[in-house]
């Protein structure tokens, strides 16, 4: 599923809202393949796998083609010069809606899954996540040390020349006035995690709770209730300006990154009718 979904976050890039759709807990979420964090009882696995099984072909056989009518859509716009910020308004809501309807896919899994952890299970979980969480906190400390603007903008140059091929002068200063203008919310984004985290814990540890399936839902489908005020107000200016530089970017690109970037559509494009005629 995950790597399925990295298409979805490539459509993503595309329309220029790669800056966070709530992608931040999708492996939270979508890995419902337990076993790897948890040992789960011989009769929860078998309905996990069926689980996994049953959302890899709802995923292939209905969004799949979904994200191709998407893609190809882009590649015409791109194509034929078309691409503009309503454009890449338009596309980013596909984006929105594809995300909602996997949560709507996962959401009643959830809901009768996890109430059904044991005790051991339930520990193994949260023992896992805190884990994790733990190396995002030490990864988000060392690049607070190390993360010198140099290394961002070739990290940045990096990202562009994956799509287009090369990155000439104009683009590299584009991006340099991108990198100066955008709001740093990594440690806003670490705390959200954690609270959302802290929430969705204290869910699995007390599935009895009459509201259990209220709150399950909304930290599925509403964690920006979640976000601070700063959080979100980064998050908006930095999509005003990733979309600017994405137009920006469009506008600088010669004939042969052009055909750079519609190839690498076009591999995609070819990845996903290749997934789809595997599940039919």
């Amino acid at each position: 599923m995950l790597k399925k979904l990295t298409l979805l976050a490539m459509l993503t890039f595309l329309v220029g809202c790669s800056t966070q759709l709530g992608y931040r807990f999708a492996d939270t979420i979508i890995e419902w393949q337990l076993s790897s964090i948890v040992e789960l009882r011989p009769e929860l696995q078998r309905d996990v796998d069926q689980v996994i099984t049953d959302l890899h072909q709802w995923h292939a056989r209905e969004e799949m083609p979904r994200y191709h009518q998407e893609l190809a859509k882009i590649r015409t716009a791109i194509a034929n010069d078309e691409v503009d910020a309503a454009f890449l308004d338009t596309s980013y809501e596909a984006v929105w809606q594809a995300w909602q309807r996997i949560l709507e896919q996962l959401e009643p899994h959830a809901q009768s899954l996890l109430p059904r952890l044991n005790d051991t299970e339930r520990a193994q979980l949260r023992e896992s996540l805190e884990q994790r969480q733990q190396q995002q906190i030490e990864e988000f400390k060392e690049r607070q040390q190390e993360d010198q603007p140099q290394r961002r903008l070739q990290r940045a140059e990096k990202n562009v020349k994956t799509w287009l091929g090369s990155v000439n002068s104009e683009q590299r200063q584009l991006l340099r006035q991108w990198l100066a203008q955008r709001v740093d919310n990594q440690q806003q984004w670490l705390l959200y995690s954690m609270q959302w985290q802290a929430q969705f814990l204290l869910l699995v540890d007390y599935p009895q709770q009459q509201d259990f399936e209220q709150q399950l839902k909304l930290l599925m489908f509403s964690p920006q209730e979640l976000r601070s005020d700063e959080l979100q107000q980064s998050i908006e200016a930095n999509r005003v300006l990733t979309t600017d530089l994405v137009l920006a970017i469009y506008a600088s690109m010669d004939a042969k990154q052009k055909r750079h970037l519609l190839r690498k559509i076009d591999g995609y494009l070819d990845d996903i009718d290749g997934i789809v005629r595997y599940y039919q």
